[in-house]
């Protein structure tokens, strides 16, 4: 289970009993976050998020959430509604599989 803290632009993972410090941007911080909870049920299928209470939750400005919120929609995890709000997509465990292994490519791709 990978837990997260929040201090301002650094992340703190807990993996088991260790802690490890990784210096991320705050898009990535806000992405990995919001993801973590949709993929977990935290954020329920078919739960309405709102964008104000996203960044006093995760400490976070509205434009990282924000850049957050539309790389999750194009990942199909979150759909946006004009007027309506922000509602969590219904999720099958082969959409949590092949997001993680898209994922794990666009990372192999950035360092190579």
């Amino acid at each position: 289970m990978v837990s997260f803290l929040y201090q301002s632009n650094s992340a703190l993972l807990q993996l088991g009993k260790g802690l490890f410090m990784t210096k991320t941007n705050l898009k990535t911080l806000a992405y990995t976050a919001i993801r973590h909870k949709i993929i977990t049920c935290e954020y329920a299928p078919g739960t309405f998020l709102n964008e104000e209470r996203l960044t006093e939750e995760l400490r976070l400005s509205r434009t990282p959430v924000r850049d957050a919120l539309s790389r999750l929609e194009q990942e199909g995890l979150i759909e946006i509604r004009p007027k309506r709000g922000i509602m969590v997509t219904p999720l099958s465990v082969n959409d949590i599989i092949v997001n993680d292994v898209n994922s794990f490519r666009l990372t192999l791709g950035k360092r190579a």
